[in-house]
């Protein structure tokens, strides 16, 4: 440590500016949409804003929260489905 009378010339006056943070790490770059409008194992499916826009569509089965269709589906509606076909 320095003598208090020897403070700004050994650390500095603390005026100065502050050294830059640093920049956050980028985020994760999510896989692209798949092609033509179906969903595929561990891909994207088409945009979407309702499960309705994924009806009918090659391997989807819902729209996902990331805005995308999906082929997977939401084990609460999976377990609405098995007690109806009981």
């Amino acid at each position: 440590l320095a003598d208090a009378a020897d403070f700004p010339e050994v650390c500095g006056s603390g005026s100065g500016p502050f050294p830059p943070s640093p920049a956050p790490s980028p985020s994760p770059v999510p896989p692209p949409p798949t092609p033509g409008g179906q969903c595929v194992p561990s891909k994207r499916g088409p945009r979407c804003y309702s499960d309705a826009e994924c009806d009918g569509l090659p391997g989807c089965v819902r729209c996902a929260h990331s805005g995308y269709c999906t082929d997977i589906p939401l084990r609460r509606r999976m377990n609405f489905l098995a007690e109806l076909d009981r």
